[in-house]
């Protein structure tokens, strides 16, 4: 399978790809994505039971810590025997979660920068909408209905208001 994709005429369709994907490119996507990088980078809450860390790290109990634990390991175990005998466990793992991103994290983020000149709002969206999603550790909702983006009435500012997930 790896050679398959190291073929020349692999290298080539994925080359294309990367051309058409550039040509379609705005720079309010940029934009977005890049300010999203920012973000994660900066502003990002995480709690101590995520798997990856951002700089703004909330610690749960040591109790709370212990059963989360103590939920992964079995629905681990029970994820051995294979993927649908562990639902339950999984289920049980995500409603502990939840509860613990009610608990610690923010009900609404607002990260606030200079004015920020955004020509297509969809676009800007999108972009933001793949950085977070990308990283992988956002708790926050990321649809596009649900991200308020907003200027101050002075218009000294632009906020980026972000709800926590259900």
């Amino acid at each position: 399978m790896y050679r398959e994709m190291l073929s020349p005429e692999n290298k080539k369709k994925m080359r294309d790809k990367r051309i058409k994907d550039k040509e379609e490119m705005t720079s309010d996507y940029q934009f977005g994505y890049f300010v999203g990088e920012n973000i994660y980078y900066n502003i990002l809450p995480t709690i101590s039971i995520d798997s990856i860390h951002t700089r703004h790290l909330i610690k749960v109990s040591y109790r709370e810590k212990k059963e989360f634990e103590r939920l992964e390991k079995l629905w681990s175990d029970k994820y051995d025997l294979g993927k649908d005998e562990a639902k339950e466990e999984w289920e049980e793992v995500m409603k502990f979660r939840r509860k613990m991103e009610n608990k610690y994290l923010p009900p609404i983020l607002d990260c606030t920068y200079w004015l920020m000149n955004i020509r297509d709002m969809k676009e800007f969206k999108k972009g933001l909408i793949s950085s977070l999603w990308n990283c992988d550790i956002c708790h926050y909702k990321l649809e596009e209905d649900e991200i308020e983006i907003f200027d101050d009435k002075d218009l000294y500012f632009t906020t980026i208001r972000l709800k926590l997930g259900d």
